[in-house]
């Protein structure tokens, strides 16, 4: 048992070294993390004293560490854990954005990494990235709410008021992303349609009114022009890279993974605002197998000026034409 204890420890002593290479800095870290001196760090990290499990599981959920990688679990046919992440808009509490904030912590972790990747296939507009266009965003708690239900249903659009708390995990999570090097993503060719066709059914139910629309329609068309200026220079505003891709072929929801040396994150969303998430290292390279293969039966249109220019000009056309 001693030995299996000591191994464990190695293990996560090796992992804990790659995440953070400079021991000053990772020192600090555990010693606030699990709140102890200096001298009873380090020796856990000689492996003279190991970790506590309680001490290492408290670290993995604050730097995103798999568990199973810790123990060297590696199967095959073993399903892989996935934690449902989702926010009741009624009922905000710490632990809804502790949970967020572990992933920001892992992601920030990642983008350390200069190879670090992130890979997206999408089928709907994603939530985070709305964060800087909130009457987009209202929609999709107008969706949740009224799927869910909520305790004054049904809530118009114009009733929706966006948590000061939550819009600011989202910005740190948009904030996160664009640090990893390279990102690819990859949109379903009617993602536009999708989010337009839930607007004209809130619309036709009267929760959306003709002057919402027009406030939607208006940021819809930005949003277009933000996303048409990544295109164009094939990076965000930081230099980190990013390659655009369309696809005709569906797939069943939005997927996304995060790759790093260090850390391994994958999650897929569910429940409209919801999403599930693991740090497991076999899950995220799943996903990320099937997205890159994703990228031979999509079309580029971060390296095609015709092709970029005949997308934007379309969805212009598809929002101007339906709303």
């Amino acid at each position: 048992m001693k030995n299996i204890e000591l191994k464990i420890n190695e293990k996560f002593v090796e992992i804990l070294r790659t995440i953070e290479p400079e021991k000053v800095k990772l020192v600090s870290l555990l010693c606030e993390l699990i709140e102890c001196e200096k001298l009873a760090v380090y020796r856990r990290l000689r492996s003279d004293m190991p970790f506590t499990f309680a001490e290492i599981v408290k670290i993995s959920m604050h730097i995103g560490i798999s568990l199973d990688r810790i123990a060297g679990i590696s199967d095959q046919y073993r399903s892989q854990p996935y934690n449902m992440f989702w926010q009741d808009y009624f009922n905000l509490t710490d632990v809804d954005y502790n949970m967020s904030g572990d992933y920001i912590k892992a992601i920030n972790f990642a983008s350390k990494c200069p190879h670090s990747e992130i890979g997206i296939a999408m089928t709907t507009l994603p939530l985070h990235a709305m964060v800087n266009f909130p009457n987009l965003y209202r929609l999709y708690i107008l969706k949740s709410l009224y799927q869910l239900g909520s305790p004054n249903e049904p809530v118009p659009y114009s009733g929706i008021v966006i948590p000061s708390r939550m819009i600011n995990e989202h910005k740190l999570y948009n904030k996160a992303v664009r640090e990893i090097a390279y990102t690819y993503v990859i949109m379903d060719e009617y993602i536009l349609e999708t989010y337009i066709r839930d607007v004209k059914y809130f619309q036709s139910i009267r929760l959306i009114s003709k002057n919402e629309i027009d406030i939607i329609k208006r940021d819809l068309l930005n949003l277009i022009n933000c996303v048409e200026k990544i295109a164009t220079f094939g990076a965000y505003d930081n230099g980190k890279e990013v390659d655009l891709y369309v696809t005709g072929l569906t797939f069943e929801t939005t997927y996304t993974y995060i790759y790093s040396d260090s850390v391994t994150v994958s999650m897929v969303d569910a429940f409209t605002t919801g999403s599930m998430a693991s740090v497991d290292k076999d899950a995220c390279d799943h996903i990320r197998k099937w997205l890159r293969s994703m990228k031979r039966t999509s079309t580029m249109i971060s390296s095609s000026e015709k092709n970029r220019i005949m997308y934007f000009d379309k969805q212009r056309s598809i929002v101007e034409n339906m709303l």
